[in-house]
């Protein structure tokens, strides 16, 4: 049986705003979603505590069969931080969720390293002639090393799910946003290293699907910013963006995608829900997940660990370029 996945970043939804904001998603999740069948929603960007925002998910999603949900603290800096509002049903059970940090020492370790590239590259430039100077710069470098913490970015959050005798793993990631970069190194912004680090660790703890905002245009060549083997892949349903230009269109570069693991690829469907840019300027990513891995054509136990293990696959869906969100 398949599992439904939802997953949408509602800008900065949080308790006082969330009843006019979940309306229009509210009603595009019921028109996709069958609420029958297994199925679980994800909500990004939640500020503050978010049992709010559960309760008004909970109450406009029940159906015939329970429904369920849980806030899970993402962390993050004091400008980063944010919860991910989980609700689940249609016989969908959560076994175990949380926030995710096994990739936070390779981030520091890649920042560190191009940290002292721009520090190599400055040895040529004079010293401070004053006291006040210096105080300056050692200030400007004390901003430098906050901004490069992996403490200050989100951590991928992790939910176990189980619909029968059909198991999932699935983590939902909010990347830095993508005009995010270090001062010293304009090229390279946070969400490539980001995500290289996030999919190595979470490939590691045997993920099967991931999905999100992850903050990195449709030019950018995501496996080259990636430790895990995925192999980037279009829907060919998802032709537009997932956010909104400032003007209420759709863009087309792609920042929310939707990735899983090959065993799951061929059978499962990835498509985008709109709402309105009153509600939110992304829209939500839906993913029909085939748990029946025989019928794909692929065995139904991989090992991802192995260096033989078969390529992981990335059902893609686009985004926009207007988006610079953290």
């Amino acid at each position: 049986m398949p599992i439904q996945l939802v997953c949408w970043n509602m800008e900065k939804i949080n308790d006082l705003n969330c009843a006019g904001k979940l309306e229009k998603m509210l009603a595009s999740v019921k028109d996709k979603v069958d609420m029958d069948k297994p199925w679980v929603v994800a909500v990004l960007e939640c500020k503050g505590k978010g049992e709010n925002v559960a309760t008004k998910l909970k109450s406009g999603l029940s159906g015939t069969a329970s429904v369920a949900s849980v806030v899970i603290d993402a962390n993050g800096g004091p400008h980063t931080r944010e919860k991910v509002v989980l609700v689940y049903g249609g016989g969908c059970a959560l076994t175990e969720h949380g926030a995710h940090d096994a990739w936070k020492t390779d981030f520091n370790l890649k920042m560190e390293s191009e940290k002292n590239r721009f520090l190599e590259s400055q040895s040529n430039v004079r010293f401070p002639r004053t006291s006040k100077e210096a105080s300056l710069n050692h200030t400007a470098g004390q901003a430098i090393d906050s901004a490069w913490s992996a403490d200050n970015c989100r951590d991928p959050v992790v939910a176990g799910f189980h619909a029968g005798s059909e198991k999932l793993k699935v983590a939902f990631v909010h990347s830095p946003g993508p005009s995010a970069k270090a001062t010293m190194h304009d090229k390279t912004p946070f969400a490539h290293t980001y995500f290289a680090c996030i999919s190595k660790a979470l490939a590691n703890a045997g993920t099967d699907v991931v999905m999100g905002d992850f903050n990195i245009y449709s030019s950018d060549d995501i496996e080259k910013n990636s430790d895990w083997d995925l192999k980037h892949v279009e829907d060919a349903m998802a032709k537009t963006g997932t956010t909104y230009k400032s003007c209420g269109a759709v863009s087309s570069s792609q920042l929310d995608r939707v990735f899983m693991h090959s065993k799951y690829v061929f059978g499962s469907k990835v498509k985008l829900m709109e709402a309105s840019i009153d509600s939110s300027d992304h829209l939500g990513l839906y993913a029909n997940i085939a748990m029946d891995t025989s019928s794909n054509g692929q065995l139904d136990s991989m090992d991802m660990s192995s260096s033989e293990s078969v390529p992981a696959a990335a059902a893609s869906a686009s985004a926009s370029a207007s988006a610079m969100q953290e």
